[in-house]
């Protein structure tokens, strides 16, 4: 049971572009789920969020729609977590470049009035050591 767990938790942070295989079947979506609606005032940092990416933003960011009704703002550089292995990388620059629609899971790193910064590599390092703690805790 654990390590069906364990497994299903590694498998979503594989990139969106690849299909999640397990010993029963091959998972495949046809069409991203709807981001439910979040009140920007119970948001607090450390949050995680399901957000599906909007664009590039004025100025380099990307957008996110979390759910607020205003896109939540992302650096490049939060884009994920290893950068060197991730597609669409740039030679010189540690980020991945996001598809319009993809959605990601992703960590509120601030809140301000209406205005929320997010971050994908920050939702993965903790999802991260949230496995490395389950996996400790079952030893």
């Amino acid at each position: 049971e654990m390590k069906h767990v364990l497994a299903n938790l590694f498998f979503a942070l594989l990139p969106p572009s690849r299909h999640t295989v397990n010993r029963h079947a091959v998972i495949r979506c046809s069409a991203p789920p709807p981001i439910p609606s979040v009140d920007v005032k119970a948001l607090t940092v450390g949050t995680i969020v399901a957000g599906r990416v909007l664009g590039v933003g004025e100025d380099g960011s990307y957008e996110l729609d979390i759910g607020t009704g205003s896109p939540a703002t992302m650096p490049r550089s939060e884009s994920a977590l290893l950068p060197n292995a991730t597609r669409g990388r740039v030679p010189g620059q540690g980020y991945a470049d996001l598809s319009a629609g993809e959605v990601r899971e992703a960590l509120v790193v601030g809140v301000a009035g209406s205005q929320v910064n997010v971050s994908v590599a920050r939702a993965q390092r903790a999802l991260a050591w949230r496995r490395v703690e389950s996996l400790h805790r079952a030893d």
